[in-house]
């Protein structure tokens, strides 16, 4: 990947934008599966370009089937269309099988095992062992916070985990009205919620 940035780098000035770049990489280079990867991340920041996208982290994974970055941006893309779960799920579950201690892929696989039924415990193990290998990661915090919001009984917990979330991130705007939504439904506790 330093490789690769490199190239990015010297070559910049011949080259318009990354997709360009990589699709040139790719003419010369057509195996790259690195840089099938690197287009795949370029064009799942467009709007309207997730299939494509998709085509080409299924390329890299074609090339490249241990590539747990290329899993993981896969199960990304996956989620954003409707219909996907299960795509999404088998490939957030490869990237973290692939690298368990890979922080994003235990986050979004603990995340989306939450919304099932039957598997809130099992979300709730991967986002904390997301918690675990980076306790400053807002969005664990905040995914767990969102999974303890919808059970009876844990609002506590939902809350002190908001809370860590916005003390890391105190500009999180989603965080506080998330926050605040959970606040507005404790008994004593509205002034709280319209601040937040």
């Amino acid at each position: 990947l330093a490789a690769l940035a490199w190239l990015a780098h010297a070559q910049s000035r011949l080259y318009r934008d990354n997709e360009t770049l990589f699709r040139a990489t790719l003419a010369r280079n057509p195996s790259s599966w690195m840089a099938h990867r690197i287009l795949a991340v370029t064009q799942g920041k467009s709007l309207g370009r997730h299939e494509e996208a998709i085509a080409e982290y299924r390329e890299a994974l074609r090339l490249n089937p241990e590539y747990p970055d290329a899993h993981l941006g896969l199960g990304v893309e996956l989620a954003r269309l409707p219909g996907h779960r299960a795509e999404t799920l088998a490939e957030y579950e490869g990237a973290v099988q692939l690298r368990p201690v890979y922080v994003e892929a235990q986050n979004n696989l603990g995340f989306e095992l939450a919304g099932l039924p039957g598997r809130t415990a099992d979300g709730i193990a991967h986002l904390e062992t997301a918690l675990h290998l980076k306790p400053e990661f807002t969005e664990a915090h905040t995914n767990l916070a969102d999974v303890f919001a919808r059970m009876p009984g844990r609002q506590a917990d939902a809350l002190a985990h908001y809370a860590a979330a916005l003390q890391i991130r105190p500009d999180r705007a989603c965080v506080h009205a998330h926050l605040a939504y959970v606040l507005s439904g404790t008994p004593g506790r509205k002034s709280e919620a319209i601040a937040e």
